[in-house]
Formats: C-alpha cells, structure tokens, sequence
C-alpha cells in the first residue's frame, strides 16, 4: 500500500490498506493511510470516515486530526474543521502545516460570514387570485328526432351490408335502366397492411408511414458512397462551448502549441466564470505548463500570460486546489513570475497577486 501511495496510484493503495484493515482492523495507522489516499482522490466523505476510526482507537492523533480537518474543510463543514484543526495545533503547537491550515480554514469561514445571506419578503405570499370567467352557451343541443338511430354504426370506410333476402313471389321486375341506378360498384378487398413489409423484408429502410389501407409510404435511408474524412492526427478539435466540452478535447491533446490555442478560447476575464468551483489541480497543472513553455517560445504572448496569472487566482476555492500542486508545479509558477519580471511585464501592483501564488 504504501508503494503505490508513492508511485501515485491510490486506487491500488485503497485496495491494498483495505486488506490490511481486515486482517488487523484494530491498526490506527491502516485506517490514516487510507484516509490520505482517500484524499488525494477527492473522496473526502471517506477520508473524513477513516480518520475517525484512526481517532476511535488513538484519541490524540494529530495526523488524524489533520487529515479529518482537510476532509471536513472540502465538505464546508468548516466549525467541525476547526475544531479538530485547534485540537491538533494544540497537541503540537510548533507544526507549520496545521497553522497554516488553519488560518486558511478560518479565511474561508470569515468569507461565508460576509455572504450576503438571501433576504425574504416580509410581507406573506398571498394567494393567487382566481377570476370567474361567465361561459355563454351559444348553439343549444339540436333536437333529436325520432327518425335518428343511435345505434346505427358509423365507419369511415363504406359497410358491406348483406342485403337481406327476398321471396320470389313479393320480388318485382326490375328494369335496366334501375338495375344500373341500384348496381353498387364493386368494393376491392382490403390490401394486406403488411404486404409490401414482408416483400421488403430484407432491404433497409430509413422509416416510413404505414397506413390501414395499405397504401404504405417508406422512406429508404440514402447510402453515400463518399467515405468520410477521418480525423486527422494532432488537428485542433472544434471550440470548446463548455467545461465538459473544454476538459475532453484538453486531454485528447498532445502538444502545448495546440492546448495554447484552445486555452485562448477562454478569454482571461472570463476563466473564473468558465471553470466555477470544477477546476482539477491536474488541469491547473496542465495548464501552468503549457504557460512556462509559451513563455519560453516568445515574448509575443507575455501580457496575455500574465492575465490568466492575474485571473487564474480568481477561481473559486483556488487556494485549496492549489496546495494539492506538487513542488514542480509550485516551481513553474515561480519561474513563470520570474520570466514575467524578467520581461518587464509586471509591476508593484502584482504584489498581492503572487502572495495568492505563494510567490
């Protein structure tokens, strides 16, 4: 377990801690190690459950304490956060890390406190006013005359009545030329719905519209012969509209020049709007990188650099997806600061925007 914790592979460590938790559940330090790889995987109702199991069996443990204190900060549990925070800098009150991590918990609580909170109408929600709408009878119901016959069937398609059977003696002669006006014309049987389906049974079809009287419309799908284009290697996807959209074709591509281009897509004002609260410390890291090497090609693009670095902080919760950066993404962000002074870019006004870079 604690291999692949250091080779990055948390899911194979999560396993690997689970099978030593059953084997020894009463191990304080299996249920710790858990939480940590919980999250560094973003799965913080887990850690936060693990480090209590750590602190059932060992009351004092400041790691857990910790651990329990970043899990309950992401979950805006942030009393609770505290609480364990103090708890632990009290148990160790030289340790950086937790004093830090408190002072950030107790910036975040100080936020939420100057939230404006979302006011209610004092005056009571009246009910919808109802209006009687006078209905006018115009066309009285016609009179029903003795003649009508309810029960007389009414079809769309023409009845085939059989004509009922006379006597030859009450028969009387009929003339031609009446024989003619009596004559009903002759009535086709009814084509087989399924007719022209089953005949077509095998062939294709795109739809159609099937009628009881047989008479079918289909629609047969029209097949190209012209082979489409495949996507060519390397090619720069379409527009990214949205965030989903954005995260797909920013993996897919393989080359910073490309990711370049589909980052300014999203004008630097605008990134805090674009990302919300859904940007990945991975994509941060992505996008740093591809930053320090546009840097490095040019001083064409150094403003505009220096805008996503003035933006980027701007993101909500970007202290906390930035203290999950490695120490190399910590050292681009520096190198990207210094090529920027280098460039003559910057000015005594960037001083609070690199405090939130930690610079």
């Amino acid at each position: 377990g604690n291999a692949a914790f250091k080779a990055g592979d948390f899911p194979a460590s999560i396993g690997h801690y689970t099978s030593a938790i059953l084997a020894d559940p009463s191990n304080p330090t299996l249920y710790l190690n858990r939480a940590a790889a919980y999250l560094k995987l973003g799965k913080y109702q887990d850690a936060e459950r693990d480090s209590s199991s750590t602190l059932k069996i060992q009351k004092d443990n400041v790691k857990a304490l910790f651990r329990r204190g970043q899990a309950r900060m992401h979950l805006e549990n942030l009393e609770g956060s505290q609480n364990d925070l103090r708890h632990a800098i009290e148990l160790e009150p030289d340790n950086p890390s937790i004093r830090e991590e408190l002072q950030r918990v107790q910036k975040l609580a100080l936020e939420h406190l100057k939230r404006p909170k979302p006011t209610r109408s004092a005056l009571p929600l009246s009910k919808p006013q109802t209006r009687r709408v006078p209905i006018e009878i115009i066309d009285t119901a016609p009179a029903t005359s003795v003649q009508d016959d309810l029960l007389t069937p009414v079809s769309s398609r023409p009845l085939n009545r059989p004509v009922a059977a006379t006597s030859l003696v009450d028969a009387a002669p009929i003339s031609g030329t009446q024989a003619l006006e009596n004559k009903r014309p002759e009535q086709k049987p009814p084509q087989n719905p399924f007719h022209e389906t089953k005949q077509t049974r095998n062939a294709k079809y795109g739809g159609g519209i099937f009628r009881f009287s047989g008479s079918h419309t289909i629609f047969r799908s029209e097949t190209s012969s012209i082979p489409r284009p495949k996507p060519q290697a390397g090619r720069l996807p379409r527009p990214a509209m949205n965030l989903a959209a954005f995260t797909r074709s920013w993996n897919t591509l393989t080359t910073d020049k490309h990711k370049w281009t589909l980052l300014q897509q999203i004008p630097p004002v605008s990134v805090s709007r674009f990302f919300g609260s859904s940007l990945e410390a991975d994509i941060l890291s992505s996008i740093l990188g591809v930053l320090l090497t546009v840097l490095s090609a040019g001083k064409s693009e150094q403003s505009l650099v220096k805008e996503y670095m003035v933006y980027l902080p701007q993101v909500p919760r970007f202290f906390l997806i930035y203290t999950f950066l490695r120490g190399g993404d910590k050292d681009r962000v520096k190198e990207i600061w210094a090529s920027l002074d280098g460039a003559g870019v910057t000015s005594d006004d960037d001083k609070d925007i690199k405090k939130l870079w930690d610079v």
